[in-house]
C-alpha cells in the first residue's frame, strides 16, 4: 500500500469496531429492519441483499480448488454461503423469503450475489459462473418483478464484464456488483474503466461489495473498504470522466456524518502527506465531499438506529439513502420520537430513492 494511502487510512477513515455490526454471512448476522411508520408508504424497498445459485453454493462447498484463484475465499465461503440453513436462505426466493420480506414490512429486495461472488474462480469459470448467475436471477425477476429487481455479477477481463454488464441489463437487471479485495494486499482494486465506461452508457448503478480483509475486525474492515475504494475512485479522475455514473457503497457505517467532515477539513488544510499528489496535478474537479453527495448512494449496512440515518442524512442528504435489512436476519431500529426528518425523507430512504437509482418503475403502482 503506497504511503498516500496508507495515512488516508488511518487519518480519516478509521472506523471503531464497536460502532459496527458484523457483515460476515452468518446465523448471527444482524441489519436493519423496516421501522413500523414505513407500513404507512406501502412497504420498503431493501437494497443489495444476498442471494446465491444453488451451483454456486456447491461449488462453495467443493473441495476442488484447481478452478480457484483464492483459496482462502473458497474456504471461507464454504463455511459460510455454501451449506447450512443460512446457505438454503440465501437459494430460496419463493415462500419463506417472501414471508420474511412481509413480516419485516419489505416489499421488494434487489438481489445480488454476496460477496466474494466468482471472482474468487479462474477467469474462464468466472465468467461462466456469472453468465449463469446472472440468467438465473434475471429469471426470477421477471417472474416476480412486484417483489425482487437484481444487480449483475461481473468478472473475468474488463471488456468481458463491460459486456456482461449490457447482457445482463438487457435481460432487465438493474446495474452491475463488484467484489475489490481479493489480493492479499489490504487495498481495494480499483475497477477498470471499461466497466464503468459501461454503466455510465447504459445509466445503471454499480455496486461496491469488498471481499472482508483477512485478519481485520470485518465490520470496520468492510466500511474502511468500501471508503477507500471510493476515494481511489475519485483521485484516478474517472467520476469526472463519468460525470452520470452512480455508485451504490455497500455499507454508509455509524459514522458517516464524521467522515465526511473530515475530508472537508483535510481538502480544506492539506493536512495529510498524500493530499500533495493532488497539489502536483491530480486535484479533483469538485471537492471531495461533492463527489460522495452527487455520485454515491450509501446503503444502510452498519448503523444501528434512526438516529444515525437521521445523521447521515445530514451529511450527504436523504435522498442518497438507501435501505438495507441484511436479510435474513435483522435486528429492528429503536424507535425514535423523530424518525427522519420528515415523511418525505422517510419515503426516500425506505422507497423512493431505490427506485430512482435502480429504476424501478413497474412497481411504481405496487408500492405507491
Amino acid at each position: 500500500m503506497d504511503p498516500y494511502r496508507r495515512n488516508l487510512l488511518k487519518a480519516s477513515l478509521a472506523v471503531p469496531a464497536s460502532l459496527c455490526l458484523p457483515v460476515g454471512f452468518s446465523e448471527a448476522a444482524a441489519g436493519v429492519q423496516t421501522p413500523a411508520h414505513a407500513r404507512g408508504i406501502g412497504g420498503g424497498i431493501s437494497v443489495c441483499e444476498p442471494f446465491i445459485t444453488t451451483e454456486l453454493a456447491a461449488l462453495y462447498r467443493s473441495g476442488d480448488c484447481s478452478l480457484v484463484e483464492d483459496r482462502r475465499a473458497h474456504a471461507w465461503a464454504g463455511r459460510c454461503l455454501g451449506s447450512g440453513r443460512f446457505a438454503a436462505l440465501l437459494q430460496d426466493t419463493t415462500a419463506e423469503r417472501i414471508a420474511r420480506m412481509d413480516a419485516a414490512t419489505i416489499r421488494l429486495q434487489v438481489l445480488t450475489l454476496p460477496a466474494p461472488g466468482v471472482q474468487l474462480f479462474t477467469a474462464d469459470r468466472a465468467a461462466a459462473l456469472a453468465r449463469s448467475s446472472n440468467e438465473q436471477l434475471a429469471e426470477i425477476c421477471a417472474g416476480r418483478p412486484e417483489r425482487f429487481a437484481g444487480l449483475a455479477t461481473l468478472a473475468g477481463p474488463a471488456a468481458h464484464a463491460a459486456q456482461e454488464l449490457e447482457y445482463a441489463c438487457s435481460l432487465g437487471l438493474k446495474g452491475g456488483v463488484i467484489h475489490p479485495g481479493l489480493q492479499a494486499d489490504a487495498t481495494p482494486l480499483l475497477p477498470d474503466s471499461g466497466i464503468l465506461e459501461a454503466a455510465a452508457a447504459l445509466a445503471v448503478p454499480l455496486y461496491i461489495d469488498p471481499v472482508l480483509v483477512h485478519g481485520i475486525t470485518e465490520g470496520s474492515a468492510y466500511v474502511t473498504t468500501v471508503r477507500l475504494q471510493l476515494l481511489s475512485l475519485i483521485q484516478s479522475g474517472v467520476l469526472d470522466r463519468y460525470p452520470g455514473l452512480q455508485l451504490v457503497a455497500g455499507a454508509a457505517g455509524e459514522d458517516l456524518g464524521e467522515w465526511i467532515h473530515r475530508l472537508d477539513t483535510i481538502q480544506d488544510h492539506g493536512v495529510l502527506t498524500g493530499m500533495e499528489q493532488w497539489r502536483r496535478g491530480t486535484k479533483p474537479a469538485r471537492r471531495i465531499t461533492d463527489y460522495l453527495r452527487e455520485q454515491v448512494y450509501f446503503t444502510s449496512r452498519g448503523m444501528r438506529g434512526m438516529e444515525s440515518v437521521r445523521l447521515a442524512g445530514a451529511a450527504v442528504g436523504a435522498e442518497r439513502l438507501l435501505f438495507g435489512s441484511v436479510y435474513p436476519e435483522a435486528a429492528p431500529f429503536a424507535p425514535l420520537p423523530g424518525q427522519l426528518q420528515d415523511e418525505i425523507s422517510s419515503r426516500q430512504f425506505f422507497r423512493d430513492n431505490a427506485m430512482q437509482v435502480f429504476s424501478i418503475r413497474e412497481s411504481t403502482r405496487i408500492l405507491a
